[in-house]
């Protein structure tokens, strides 16, 4: 018991880790972004529950920032409209799309100069999906602009975090243990640069910030 107490106990800490470090990441690209254009344009790729995201959108009322935020559920976009009126946000809107549809991605009106894909590529072992996601934002989203994304390097205790943590569908999660050095490949390969990455103390979950060429 003791045993299983502490691994939960490290599940949580590194999640909570985890998600400080996107939100640093989602302020710095969206600061970035509006040095360099005066206006952001933010796409989230996989909404879930998007708190967190509209909260820091929310604290940032002094930027010119509009927001489409996707998801594959429709349920989970409900929810995020819901949150937002609640909030007073009136620059987002909302749409339903596949992040691993690498046509529709190509397609964004207007272009984003900020995308975020968090905990998306940890969910599917096939790097194929990830190319096809990385692709179309290479193609469709402004030239310089910003991805903050998630990834999942190592973990020795893959099940014990699927009963700590629920993906969005509020199934356990069923991650992918993807390398640095294999997801900074498929990065490079679809044209991406690595700004800056930063890891939990265990090594578990990375957040990268990468901009488009």
């Amino acid at each position: 018991m003791e045993h299983d107490i502490r691994l939960e106990d490290i599940g949580w800490k590194v999640l909570l880790q985890r998600q400080i470090n996107l939100e640093k990441f989602t302020r710095l690209a969206i600061r970035r972004a509006n040095d360099a254009t005066g206006r952001v344009h933010l796409v989230d790729l996989a909404l879930g529950a998007g708190r967190h995201l509209m909260e820091t959108l929310r604290s940032m009322p002094e930027l010119e920032i509009d927001a489409e935020l996707r998801d594959a559920d429709e349920a989970n976009l409900e929810k995020g409209r819901q949150l937002a009126n609640q909030m007073g946000l009136t620059k987002v809107r909302f749409a339903v799309g596949d992040a691993f549809d690498e046509r529709a991605l190509r397609d964004f009106d207007p272009a984003p100069n900020v995308v975020v894909a968090a905990g998306l590529f940890e969910l599917t072992p096939d790097n194929n999906r990830v190319l096809s996601t990385l692709r179309g934002l290479a193609d469709g989203m402004q030239s310089g602009g910003f991805v903050v994304y998630t990834d999942q390097p190592r973990h020795p205790h893959l099940e014990m975090i699927g009963r700590v943590a629920v993906q969005r569908e509020e199934s356990p999660w069923a991650m992918r243990r993807r390398p640095t050095e294999e997801m900074d490949g498929l990065l490079a390969d679809t044209g991406f640069t690595t700004i800056e990455r930063l890891v939990d103390e265990h090594g578990l979950f990375t957040v990268g910030l990468v901009q488009n060429a």
